[in-house]
C-alpha cells in the first residue's frame, strides 16, 4: 500500500515507484511527482500527466487497492475545495450584508453633535419693547396664516438643525413679526405668546422633509391688503441689512431659512410703508408704539 502526504489535492503521494496502467503505452513507473506533475517512465517514452485528471482519465494504478485510494482521497480534495469555496462565499456575502447595514444605520442616525455648530448672534432686546423678526414661509404661509402660527421642525431628516429654525425660541410674546412670501411682505403678526414645543401641525405633513418634532409661536396676523414689495427698498435693505445671519444679503435678495431677527430700523422701514398703504394697521398699539419710536 502506498504512503501518502498531503498537496494542494488533499494528497500528496510517496508515488515514485508507483506501477500504472496506460491504455496504450502500457504499464510504466511513477518517477517524480512534484504535486501538480506526474513524471511516468513507459518502456517506449517518458510521459508527464497533469495530477489529479491522471488518475480520472488516463492512467490508473496497477494495484486497484491504490487506485481506490487514490481516487477516494480525490474525491475528498474536491469536496474540501468547494466547501472552502462556498464558506468564502457566504462570508463575503455576511460582509456584504453587513456593509449595507452599517450604510443604512449610519445614513438614518443623526449626525453626531461633537462638534457644536455656533450660535447665530442675538439683538439686543430692549427692556419693554419688542423685538422684530422676518419670517419667509412662502409654501407653507397660508397655512400658517390660517393656524395663526409659526412652526418650525427641530432637526430635518437626517438630525441637522439650523439657526433659523432655532431662532423660533427667541420669540417672546409681544414681538412683531414680517411676514414674506413670493417677494412681498404679506402680512404683520404680534406674537401672543413665547415658543413651545409642537408636533408638525397636520396641515403641515404634506412637508415631509422635517422631523415630526418641533416648535411653535402663536401670533395674531393681521393680513395686508396691499402687500409691500421688498425690493423696492433694496437699497435701504443693502444698508441695513448687510451682516450675517440678516434675511437678506449683500445683494438685497433673501437668504434661504424661515425666522431671522431684522434690524429695527429695516423693520420700521416695512412697517411704515405697510401702514400707509394699508392705514388699518395703524390700529395696532403695538406697531404704532415699534413706529413711534
Amino acid at each position: 500500500m502506498l504512503c501518502l502526504k498531503r498537496c494542494k489535492w488533499g494528497v500528496l503521494m510517496k508515488m515514485e515507484g508507483l506501477l500504472v496502467k496506460h491504455k496504450t503505452l502500457g504499464t510504466g513507473t511513477v518517477t517524480k511527482f512534484d504535486g501538480k506533475f506526474l513524471t511516468i517512465s513507459f518502456e517506449s517514452k517518458v510521459s508527464m500527466f497533469q495530477y489529479p485528471v491522471a488518475f480520472t482519465s488516463f492512467i490508473q494504478a496497477a494495484d486497484p487497492a491504490d487506485q481506490v485510494a487514490i481516487l477516494q482521497e480525490i474525491e475528498d480534495a474536491k469536496a474540501a475545495v468547494i466547501a472552502q469555496q462556498k464558506a468564502a462565499e457566504e462570508a463575503k456575502r455576511a460582509e456584504i450584508e453587513r456593509q449595507v447595514a452599517e450604510a443604512a444605520a449610519k445614513k438614518a442616525a443623526p449626525k453626531s453633535t461633537s462638534t457644536p455648530k455656533k450660535a447665530a448672534p442675538k439683538q439686543e432686546r430692549i427692556a419693554g419693547k419688542p423685538m422684530t423678526f422676518f419670517v419667509f414661509q412662502n409654501s407653507t404661509f397660508d397655512r400658517e396664516y390660517q393656524g395663526g402660527y409659526l412652526w418650525a421642525p427641530v432637526t430635518n431628516k437626517t438630525g441637522d438643525s439650523f439657526h433659523h429654525w432655532d431662532r423660533l425660541l427667541d420669540v417672546h410674546p409681544g414681538d412683531v413679526i414680517l411676514h414674506g412670501y413670493n417677494g412681498y411682505v404679506q402680512a404683520v403678526s404680534v406674537a401672543r405668546a413665547a415658543c413651545y414645543d409642537c408636533v408638525q401641525p397636520q396641515e403641515l405633513r404634506t412637508e415631509d422633509s422635517w422631523d415630526m418634532d418641533g416648535r411653535r409661536v402663536d401670533s395674531d396676523y393681521i393680513m395686508l391688503e396691499h402687500p409691500i414689495k421688498t425690493s423696492d427698498h433694496i437699497d435701504d435693505i443693502i444698508r441695513l441689512c448687510n451682516t450675517k445671519y440678516s434675511p437678506f444679503n449683500k445683494y438685497g435678495t433673501g437668504n434661504q431659512g424661515y425666522l431671522f431677527e431684522i434690524n429695527r430700523d429695516m423693520a420700521k422701514i416695512f412697517l411704515n410703508a405697510a401702514a400707509t398703504a394699508n392705514p388699518y394697521l395703524k390700529g395696532n398699539q403695538t406697531i404704532t408704539e415699534l413706529l413711534a419710536e
